[in-house]
């Protein structure tokens, strides 16, 4: 069996399929800290480039950009336009950002990161509520929550205790860490949810794992080990040794994700290669 951990973000749209679209509002929290490099596909430059709304862009016309901005993805062009076209409630505002991120990607990570990027304000075009809170306000679901241009926001927080937070790629020392990201696997902290306005994601990559005795982003170290990411880039905890151990290559043996070099343990147990298409994209490359 495979061991799945997500920390969940947002909701997407995909290329067809039930259920809301990926997108979110122009809108940018007007609290939020001064931006900076965060190391994650950052969406700044093209929010401030979006075009002006259009007034004539229905949502006809929208699903029509929308399927031939991830032709290279959704080759089912009718499939992607019929499935956008039907869902609701469309909101027009939002949709000229959501097209702006998918024609500033590039072609070549356009069906993964690239997408993943835009996800959240694409989302937005479909979203059941207009959001309307700043970081920190209190809130219900993720939708009600501004966007911000420092990363992906959130209603984080234990239940009726839920306040706006954007997610941030963590430095050393810096907290409350809310998760342990490595690659497309992100596993959330234990414990309550903190609800503070900005939750630190700690990277494998960046040799940190999130610590949550001192709820701080926390650089990584060989030898014995409990948790996931403890160990640094490249090696995983082997929960029967309690030892850091070697991640292994695509078709070695697997039992969970951590376990592999991407991070992914298929579903025959193998350690399998990053997908071509990002998982919110499926739905249109699969029947």
């Amino acid at each position: 069996m495979r061991e799945m951990h997500w920390l969940a973000l947002v909701l997407t749209i995909g290329c067809a399929g039930g259920g809301r679209a990926p997108a979110s509002p122009p809108d940018a929290a007007a609290d939020a800290a001064s931006p900076e490099d965060l190391g994650f596909p950052d969406p700044r430059a093209r929010l401030d480039a979006r075009p002006a709304p259009d007034a004539s862009l229905s949502q006809p016309a929208f699903a029509a950009a929308y399927c031939d901005a991830l032709h290279v993805c959704c080759t089912d062009q009718p499939r992607c336009r019929a499935a956008i076209e039907g869902m609701s409630p469309y909101r027009e505002a939002n949709a000229p950002a959501c097209l702006a991120l998918l024609r500033a990607a590039g072609l070549a990570t356009l069906c993964n990161e690239g997408y993943e990027a835009a996800a959240q304000t694409c989302q937005r075009v479909f979203a059941g509520v207009v959001a309307s809170k700043r970081l920190g306000q209190p809130c219900t679901q993720n939708d009600d929550c501004l966007l911000s241009p420092q990363g992906p926001v959130r209603c984080a927080g234990e239940p009726g205790m839920g306040r706006c937070q954007v997610l941030v790629r963590g430095k050393e020392g810096q907290g409350p860490c809310v998760g342990t990201k490595s690659d497309s696997l992100t596993v959330p902290a234990g414990g309550p949810m903190s609800n503070a306005i900005e939750g630190f994601v700690c990277d494998v990559h960046d040799n940190l794992w999130c610590d949550e005795a001192t709820g701080k982003c926390t650089k990584a170290s060989s030898g014995a080990c409990a948790s996931f990411g403890q160990c640094g880039g490249g090696y995983y905890c082997d929960d029967a040794s309690g030892k850091c151990a070697e991640r292994k290559f695509v078709g070695a043996a697997c039992t969970v994700d951590e376990e592999c070099v991407f991070t992914i343990c298929g579903e025959d147990n193998k350690c399998a290669p990053p997908p071509a298409v990002a998982p919110s994209l499926y739905r249109c490359v699969t029947p």
